[in-house]
C-alpha cells in the first residue's frame, strides 16, 4: 500500500505529515493487501490565524479492485488520537 499525505495551511507540516503516516498505515495494516494506494489531505480552511472547527482531513483509499471510498471529517485539532 502506498500511503501519500498533502498538508495545505498548516504549521509544522513534517510532524503532522509523520503522524498522519503513522496513524493511517496503522488503522488500515490488516486491509493493506486490498488497498492499492491511501491519500491523505489535511487542510486549514480559514488560514492559520482563525480558530474554529476549520481543520479538514480527507482520506482517499483506491482499492486493488479500482474502486474508492473518500472519508472527510471536520475538526478544531489535527493531532486527535
Amino acid at each position: 500500500m502506498h500511503v501519500q499525505v498533502k498538508i495545505k495551511g498548516l504549521t509544522k507540516a513534517m510532524q503532522i505529515r509523520r503522524f498522519a503516516a503513522r496513524k493511517l498505515e496503522a488503522a488500515l495494516a490488516q486491509f493493506s493487501r486490498s488497498i492499492q494506494e491511501a491519500n491523505v489531505q489535511l487542510t486549514d480552511i480559514n488560514g492559520p490565524d482563525r480558530g474554529g472547527v476549520d481543520k479538514l482531513c480527507r482520506v482517499i483509499l483506491r482499492f486493488t479492485d479500482n474502486s474508492i471510498m473518500v472519508i472527510e471529517e471536520l475538526g478544531s485539532e489535527v493531532f486527535h488520537v
